[in-house]
């Protein structure tokens, strides 16, 4: 119980290093990366994302800082997961370390618990404790978010909920448990996320469309946004 208790501590400590915020001081020096404001195409409003991330500073600052930011911030779950793993074979404290870091990269002490969502975290955590459950999670996650939900927003961020059905199939109860802990600590640091996803969708007018028009839609800006992002 003291070795969890530590683990548990460490991997807090290890998550709230905000690797955002350093790259935003270096590219973005005195600006605020709280919040940030995404161009809306097509309407004359914005939405607004409130956290620092990588999200923040790649909106901000550009891919290339953007993606630093998000190997910095898998390295930093997947080094001290994968250490406790290696460590302590007989021990499930590897996944302590791994929601630990997460809920300190969500929540940091230091610096008024505003902090990201933990995706790039949760994916380094992955790389240690699962590898292959990434691309089914990714793969049944975008399906689940176009078909079920008829939303890109979805599409990109239901990964994490596909990871409990996976381990259900493959694993044992410590690794479900686990699951349903990074969905806490996930969706909880994205409910603003999810608030401004449902407002954008009916400013769009989409909840009163057709199922097959909504699909057709939301496969379009998948693809869309994706292209747009690779000419930025």
């Amino acid at each position: 119980m003291t070795f969890n208790v530590l683990a548990a501590l460490v991997g807090y400590l290890i998550g709230t290093i905000s690797f955002a915020r350093i790259a935003g001081r270096l590219a973005l020096p005195g600006e605020d990366l709280s919040v940030t404001e995404y161009a809306v195409p097509g309407f004359e409003t914005t939405s607004v994302y409130r956290g620092v991330s990588a999200s923040s500073v790649m909106e901000r600052a550009g891919w290339k800082w953007g993606v630093s930011v998000i190997v910095l911030d898998g390295l930093k779950a997947f080094i001290p997961t994968l250490t406790v793993r290696l460590a302590f074979p007989d021990s499930s404290a590897y996944l302590i370390v791994a929601v630990a870091v997460i809920i300190g990269h969500n929540w940091p002490l230091w610096w008024n618990f505003v902090g990201g969502r933990g995706q790039a975290s949760l994916l380094g955590a992955m790389l240690a404790i699962d590898i292959l459950a990434i691309p089914v999670a990714t793969l049944a996650g975008s399906v689940v978010g176009l078909v079920v939900f008829t939303s890109v927003h979805m599409a990109r961020n239901m990964s994490p909920a596909l990871l409990i059905p996976w381990f259900l199939l493959t694993s044992d109860t410590e690794h479900v448990l686990f699951a349903l802990a990074i969905n806490v600590a996930y969706w909880s640091a994205s409910r603003g996320d999810v608030a401004e996803e449902l407002r954008i969708r009916r400013l769009r007018g989409i909840p009163e469309m057709s199922y097959p028009r909504k699909l057709r839609l939301a496969w379009h800006d998948f693809f869309t946004e994706d292209m747009d992002q690779d000419q930025e």
